[in-house]
């Protein structure tokens, strides 16, 4: 199964996503913020993916997911996730998410999410 890094500002929510992902057999790491999430990245944690809230103080994930994208543009996976209906799929793959999730969100919907882009295989570069 995949290392997930888990980023949400809100303790109760980061904590049911948590409890989904570890019972879909999912490692998972938690930051607070899109800044605390860089920090955990930039120490060297290997993740297959991020799932992050997009509006947060400290760093949203917009800009978490500018930053990733500009020292990778294809690892780790990034899938966002918000409560509010303002944000289209098609905005957060323009920016270079794989998929943004809906919260709330379905269990099992999020899990085959997760799963699809953690394995995902990592393109060979040109030649």
């Amino acid at each position: 199964m995949a290392t997930v890094l888990l980023v949400d500002d809100e303790p109760d929510v980061r904590s049911v996503l948590r409890e989904v992902l570890e019972l879909g057999g999912h490692t998972v790491l938690e930051a607070t913020s899109g800044r605390t999430a860089l920090a955990t990245l930039a120490g060297g944690a290997r993740v297959d993916l991020v799932l992050s809230d997009i509006r947060m103080p400290d760093g949203d994930g917009w800009s978490l997911l500018a930053e990733i994208r500009r020292r990778d543009p294809v690892r780790p996976a990034v899938v966002l996730i918000t409560g509010f209906s303002d944000v289209t799929a098609e905005q957060a793959r323009a920016r270079g998410a794989q998929e943004l999730v809906s919260k709330p969100c379905e269990v099992l919907a999020l899990l085959d999410t997760i799963e699809a882009h953690a394995a995902r295989p990592v393109p060979s570069p040109s030649a």
